[in-house]
């Protein structure tokens, strides 16, 4: 009885029913349309909301950024330092300061790459830093480097370098101090440590050490190195009637005239007043290094005019030929001045090869 029940309330409602079904349903549908409806615009304006919010904070990092560019060209332009902007090997921006020390216009450099300005010497230094950077290499962010100005003149940076966003991507930044001068200042420095300060030609300590380094050569490679003494004869009386700065022009141009009669390979230096050692590299024999001497002898004897008037002077020279007057720099260098003071008495003007006296040194 019960099941019958059941099965007569779950029958289909009558087709003819359904209208008045849908009548009586009809606010119930309107009422969630509605609900959904307000949903939907609750929703849209959610998200147009979002959306103005986004827009507004883009607008205020773009104008943030915008400023800070402004702010850093403005301290660019103002700064002392050379500062430049790159990517990838190309200058976005640079400041003035740039273009005074590389001669260049703005214009110029920002068609440059930075192989365009670095000195020739230094391009393979640049070049090997930016490939380490791209290995990952641990790399310094300072170094010194050369550049190449305008006018083809050579000046000398600290540089700096860093990472930096410019115009919202990624780029390079770089500072550049000119340090010319304080270069110039450690190579005079260096030079004059090594250098006799009158004639420019290596002193005792530097020859004393292209000496040690031609003697190890000529071991290796078994070839004869000359070692040459040589004193001016008749150099007092010019100091002494003409003044000193008469005869340190002759002393310059005694220099002058030994280094044009030498190779590149050979060394000439000044170890006293007017006291001179000359290093002859790969000699053949001690009778070819005794005919240099005697070339550099008839040189020396030819007059010197100077403002003081005209000179005549001479010289004496000693040679020594490693091995066969000697293993090492002292015993060849005390062979050679022997040789040298045996010149001067046997009259001077004149060229002595070292030998052996009876008896020994």
């Amino acid at each position: 009885m019960l099941d019958r029940d059941l099965a007569s309330d779950l029958s289909p409602v009558p087709h003819a029913d359904l209208p008045a079904l849908l009548t009586m349903l009809s606010p119930y549908l309107a009422l969630a349309t509605v609900a959904m409806l307000a949903l939907a615009v609750v929703h849209l304006l959610r998200t147009r909301r979002r959306l103005e919010r986004t827009i507004a904070e883009a607008a205020r990092a773009k104008a943030a950024l915008a400023e800070s560019e402004e702010q850093f060209r403005t301290l660019a332009e103002m700064a002392a330092a050379a500062i430049f902007v790159y990517r990838d090997a190309r200058f976005l921006m640079v400041n003035p300061a740039m273009t005074a020390i590389t001669g260049y216009s703005r214009g110029e450099i920002l068609a440059m790459t930075q192989m365009d300005i670095v000195h020739p010497d230094h391009r393979v230094v640049v070049m090997n830093r930016a490939l380490a950077r791209q290995r990952g290499e641990d790399v310094p962010d300072r170094y010194e480097v050369k550049l190449l100005t305008k006018s083809g003149e050579t000046r000398w940076v600290d540089m700096s370098t860093g990472s930096i966003t410019f115009q919202g991507h990624p780029a390079s930044i770089g500072t550049a101090f000119d340090i010319t001068e304080r270069k110039w200042d450690q190579e005079r420095i260096h030079f004059m440590a090594q250098h006799d300060a009158l004639t420019g030609l290596p002193n005792r300590a530097l020859f004393s050490d292209r000496l040690e380094q031609a003697l190890l050569l000529a071991r290796r490679a078994a070839t004869r190195v000359a070692l040459l003494f040589l004193d001016l004869d008749d150099f007092k009386p010019v100091n002494d009637t003409f003044g000193h700065a008469e005869g340190d022009l002759l002393l310059k141009e005694t220099a002058r005239r030994m280094r044009q009669r030498l190779r590149d390979a050979d060394t000439v230096g000044r170890i006293g007043g007017d006291e001179f050692v000359i290093l002859l590299a790969q000699v053949r024999s001690a009778e070819d290094a005794a005919q240099v001497a005697e070339d550099i002898r008839r040189e020396i004897e030819r007059p010197f005019d100077l403002p003081g008037g005209r000179h005549l002077v001479s010289c004496s020279v000693g040679v020594a030929v490693f091995p066969e007057h000697g293993d090492a720099a002292m015993a060849l260098s005390k062979h050679a001045d022997m040789a040298m003071y045996r010149a001067k008495s046997l009259g001077r003007n004149r060229v002595e090869v070292y030998r052996e006296e009876p008896g020994g040194d």
